[in-house]
């Protein structure tokens, strides 16, 4: 039997859940709703970006790749937390911090390329023959200085202040989903000595690989998928009106039936 059959067949509820989720997360995009602040670019990105990454993550499990597809949604996780935080409040605040760490990242990218020796011929052209278009990379790097001096160090490195994150993953309920199937998928999927206990088997003992696809914790990595983007979905559908709640708290409550597969 092929992987993706038999992994449609073992957990057929969270499968189907996802297929309707992915129906309904492309309704909702297809609405096209207007941009006209920096919350509505970060909601309308999040839940196009949530889309496509869980399509991918689907994609994978047919195949039986599935730590590759854990790694997508732990993404999920991300871009959950992201739009999150940017609509917990009415304030444009954190969807401000959001774009405006760009020119940070730019700032540190353009600080490790411009002196290597790889790339520092290609800078010196650059300010030789200057082209339209090209980016004044110390007006990038002082902007960026300011933003850090602005909302202060932690800015370096990312987005939102880490130090708050527990603070926030408890305000926004995302605390218990973080502690569990989050911090479980780190463990298995990253080289880190428990997930090497996927790769090997003890058989009558003798040591057999275990390297090829297989559809072992696929059910994890599908309700990883679908919790995450409905809690897109609902944050996308609520900032912009679009009177999808019912269809979303049905969502919750057959993945609340469809888990009952992994019992």
């Amino acid at each position: 039997m092929k992987i993706g059959t038999s992994i449609r067949l073992n957990s057929i509820k969270l499968i189907r859940l996802n297929e309707r989720l992915r129906r309904v997360s492309l309704e909702l995009i297809n609405m096209h709703p207007d941009v006209n602040t920096p919350r509505d670019g970060v909601v309308l990105f999040s839940l196009i970006k949530a889309y496509k990454t869980h399509g991918a993550i689907l994609l994978l499990i047919n195949k039986g790749l599935i730590e590759d597809a854990e790694m997508l949604a732990r993404t999920l996780f991300d871009i959950c937390l992201l739009v999150k935080l940017c609509t917990k409040d009415d304030s444009e605040e954190m969807a401000l911090q959001y774009f405006n760490f760009d020119e940070v990242q730019r700032s540190k990218l353009y600080k490790k390329v411009k002196d290597n020796q790889n790339f520092s011929e290609v800078f010196k052209d650059r300010i030789a023959n200057p082209k339209e278009g090209d980016e004044d990379i110390d007006k990038i790097i002082n902007s960026a200085n300011e933003l850090v001096e602005r909302y202060g160090k932690w800015f370096k490195d990312n987005w939102f202040d880490k130090n708050k994150q527990s603070e926030y993953l408890g305000s926004l309920k995302l605390d218990h989903y973080y502690k569990t199937a989050f911090d479980l998928q780190s463990q298995l999927i990253h080289s880190t000595p428990r997930s090497m206990n996927r790769y090997f088997k003890d058989i009558g003992g003798k040591i057999i690989t275990n390297h090829g696809p297989n559809a072992e914790h696929a059910g994890l990595a599908l309700v990883s998928a679908v919790n995450m983007i409905i809690l897109v979905a609902d944050e996308y559908q609520r900032h912009f009106k679009y009177e999808y709640q019912v269809t979303i708290e049905d969502l919750a409550n057959e993945l609340k039936s469809a888990t009952k597969e992994l019992e």
